[in-house]
C-alpha cells in the first residue's frame, strides 16, 4: 500500500477536484485488491493477491517515471520567445548585416526578414515584394495576409 500512495494521493485530488483520472480506477483496483486479499487471508484461504498488486504497481510507478524522464530530455519547454519569434535578426548597418538579439533593436533600425521568418516587432516594410504575413496568432484569420 505503501508504494501505491502516489496513485491514492492523486485519485483522491481528482475526486476532490471533480475531475475523474485515469487515477481513480486505478485506485479502486488496489484498494480492490488489498481488501480482498486480507479478507481471504483472515478467512484462511491461498486466493490472496499481494505479490501481483506489489508488481502492478511496480510497473505503473516505473513506466510514470521513465515517460517523465523522456518528457524532460525530449520535450523543451515553450517559451514565449519561441512561440512569437526568433532570438536574433539580421540588422542592416551601413551596407552589412549584422545578427543582432530582437532585445537590442532600435527605433528606425533597418533589418531584413525571409521567407517562415516570424515578425519580431512592429514594422514598416521598406521593399514589399510580394510577401504574405500570417496573422492568425492575433487576428483568429486561417488565410495569410498579403
Amino acid at each position: 500500500m505503501y508504494s501505491a500512495y502516489p496513485i491514492l494521493q492523486q485519485s483522491f485530488l481528482s475526486l476532490i477536484a471533480r475531475k475523474p483520472s485515469v487515477d481513480i480506477l486505478l485506485a479502486v483496483a488496489i484498494l480492490g485488491g488489498t481488501i480482498l486479499s486480507v479478507v481471504n487471508l483472515i478467512a484462511g484461504s491461498d486466493q490472496f493477491y499481494f505479490d501481483s498488486l506489489s508488481i502492478f504497481v511496480f510497473l505503473f510507478l516505473s513506466s510514470r517515471y521513465f515517460i517523465f524522464k523522456l518528457q524532460q530530455k525530449h520535450l523543451k519547454p515553450i517559451s514565449i520567445s519561441n512561440v512569437f519569434g526568433k532570438e536574433k535578426v539580421m540588422v542592416i548597418s551601413n551596407g552589412s548585416s549584422v545578427a543582432t538579439p530582437v532585445e537590442s533593436l532600435n527605433t528606425n533600425d533597418t533589418f531584413t526578414i525571409q521567407q517562415e521568418d516570424h515578425v519580431p516587432t512592429d514594422c514598416v516594410l521598406i521593399e514589399p515584394a510580394a510577401i504574405e504575413v500570417n496573422t492568425a496568432i492575433l487576428t483568429g484569420e486561417s488565410e495569410p495576409q498579403k
